[in-house]
């Protein structure tokens, strides 16, 4: 499970009509990065998510899903 709000990340690049290889120029990570945060498949780096909420002018906490607790 990912706790990644991947649906915010793509709303922003549609939002902002950009291609996934401009918004990878746009905050500073590799397509395959955004992917593997995208697909929810693999590991990467807080800081690639920290790059992509400067990259999306917002804060790195509007990126991450509360976990719900039971």
């Amino acid at each position: 499970m990912s706790y990644v709000n991947i649906n915010k990340i793509n709303k922003f690049i549609k939002d902002n009509k950009l291609t996934k290889t401009q918004f990878c120029k746009q905050c500073g990570i590799s397509k395959s990065t955004l992917y593997v945060i995208l697909k929810e498949k693999g590991n990467f780096f807080l800081t690639s998510l920290y790059k992509i909420a400067i990259g999306m002018n917002c804060h790195l906490v509007d990126l991450v899903k509360a976990k719900k607790v039971k």
